[in-house]
C-alpha cells in the first residue's frame, strides 16, 4: 500500500507553506502530520496481515477470503488519498479526508482480524478429533495422555507463524501430536479405528462394527474424524 514516506510528508508540507495565510498553513500542517501518522498506521498493519498470512495458509492450507477484500478496499482508499491531495493540498483538512484515513485504518485492523480467524478456524480443523480422542485416553489413564494433552493445549493457543521456521514447527508439531494419538494404547477395534482415523487411514468397513459406532456416539467423536471408502 501506497503511504506518505518522510520525503514525501515533506514534500507536501513544503506545499502547504507556499500557500497564502500563516493561520492557515498551522492548520494543514497539522492535519498532515496527524494523517500521515495514520496512514502509516494502517500501513504497517496491511503490511504485517498480508506478510503473516503468507505464512498461516501453508499450515492451514487455505486462502483468506476477507484479507484479499480488506487489502483490495485498502489500496483503493489510499490510491485515492494520494490523488486527491496530489491534486489539492488544501483537502488534506477536508471532513472527507479524515473519513477517508479513518476507513483505512478500519481496513487495515478488519485484515489483520481475517488471519488471525483464519488461523484460530484452521489450526481447529487441523487438530481435527484429536482433542476428543486424546481426553478420553487421560479419563483412562493410559501412559502419556494427560502429557499429550498439554502439548495439545500448547499448539491451540499458537499465535500465528511469522515467517516460514515458525510455519514448519507448528506443521511439525501437527505431525507429532498425530503421530502421538496413534500410539496412545486404546485397544481393540476401537483402538486400531482410531489410530487409523487419526492419520487418516480408517476405512468405511471398521466404521460400521457396532463397538466403532458406540464409541463415538458415547464421545460425540461423529463428524470429527475421516474414513475412506475402500
Amino acid at each position: 500500500m501506497t503511504a506518505p514516506t518522510a520525503t514525501t510528508i515533506e514534500a507536501l508540507r513544503r506545499r502547504v507553506e507556499a500557500l497564502p495565510g500563516k493561520k492557515q498553513h498551522a492548520n494543514l500542517v497539522t492535519a498532515l502530520r496527524s494523517h500521515g501518522n495514520s496512514v502509516t498506521e494502517a500501513r504497517n498493519t496491511l503490511s504485517l496481515a498480508v506478510d503473516t498470512a503468507r505464512h498461516v495458509v501453508v499450515v492451514v492450507g487455505d486462502t483468506i477470503p476477507k484479507l484479499i477484500e480488506a487489502r483490495k478496499r485498502a489500496l483503493s482508499i489510499a490510491r485515492r488519498l494520494r490523488k486527491n491531495l496530489s491534486a489539492k493540498i488544501e483537502a488534506v483538512a477536508d471532513a472527507k479526508t479524515e473519513e477517508a484515513v479513518i476507513e483505512l485504518k478500519e481496513r487495515a485492523r478488519a485484515a489483520a482480524k481475517s488471519v488471525q480467524e483464519a488461523w484460530r478456524t484452521g489450526l481447529d480443523s487441523s487438530m481435527g478429533g484429536y482433542r476428543q480422542i486424546i481426553e478420553v485416553a487421560s479419563n483412562a489413564n493410559l501412559s502419556g495422555a494427560r502429557a499429550l494433552l498439554i502439548k495439545l493445549d500448547a499448539l491451540a493457543s499458537a499465535e500465528p507463524p511469522i515467517d516460514a521456521r515458525g510455519a514448519e514447527d507448528v506443521l511439525a508439531r501437527l505431525s507429532a501430536l498425530r503421530d502421538a494419538v496413534g500410539t496412545l494404547g486404546l485397544e481393540g477395534t476401537v483402538g486400531r479405528f482410531l489410530a487409523a482415523a487419526v492419520n487418516n487411514g480408517a476405512g468405511a468397513k471398521e466404521l460400521l462394527t457396532p463397538e466403532v459406532q458406540a464409541f463415538l456416539t458415547a464421545h460425540n467423536l461423529w463428524g470429527r474424524l475421516a474414513v475412506t471408502l475402500r
